[in-house]
This record gives C-alpha cells, sequence and structure tokens, in this order.
C-alpha cells in the first residue's frame, strides 16, 4: 500500500493522485533465467482506494532481485527505486546454515 503525503509529510485522505510503477528484474536466483530477467518489465498503475492511500499488487514467477519503482507526477517518490528480493520456499540452504544437532551429528 502506498500512502500519499503531503509536501510536510502528512498522509492524505483524498484519493486521485497519479502514481505510476515499473518492476524489473535484475538478476534471477538461477542462471537458467537470465534471457527471462533480460526481458522482464513491468509496468502498472496502483489501485485508488479513494483516501490517500494506493493498493499495489504483483506477483513474480521467478525467484530473483527486483528493482520497483514507484512515480508520482512521473517524479520518483522517496526511496524510489527500491529493490526486492524474492527467495523460492524450495530452495535449500547451503551446507553451513543447515541444521545439526548438539553434539555434532548431522541430521
Amino acid at each position: 500500500v502506498i500512502t500519499a503525503r503531503d509536501c510536510n509529510d502528512n498522509p492524505l485522505h483524498v484519493g486521485g493522485a497519479v502514481f505510476q510503477t515499473r518492476i524489473r528484474a535484475l538478476r534471477p536466483a538461477c542462471n537458467q533465467y537470465d534471457g527471462w530477467c533480460e526481458s522482464f518489465d513491468e509496468r502498472q498503475r496502483p489501485t485508488d482506494l479513494g483516501d490517500g492511500r494506493y493498493l499495489l499488487s504483483w506477483s513474480a514467477p521467478v525467484a530473483a532481485v527486483y528493482s520497483l519503482e514507484v512515480t508520482l507526477d512521473r517524479t520518483h517518490i522517496r526511496g524510489s527505486p527500491f529493490t526486492c528480493t524474492l527467495v523460492s520456499p524450495f530452495a535449500q540452504p547451503p551446507p553451513e546454515l543447515r541444521w545439526a544437532p548438539l553434539g555434532g551429528e548431522t541430521a
């Protein structure tokens, strides 16, 4: 959710602002998706909730590092672009991070 604010950083309570978002894949978690990441570039207009808040909903199909740009009237908001890292729930941790019971036995 994006909350619109005035020049004094107070939240606005009306809609009507023109936010735009751009999501780009920067680098994949697996090399097999290199080509896909180079071409992933999605633009959206968040849903105006009418109360100064704007809903952005996005689902990434590939575990990767993404860049999320948010602009208001073609100017980046504070902090934009943001870096988002999506990890797979199926990824295996490296061996040095795997759990082992006390006493040094391996699981």
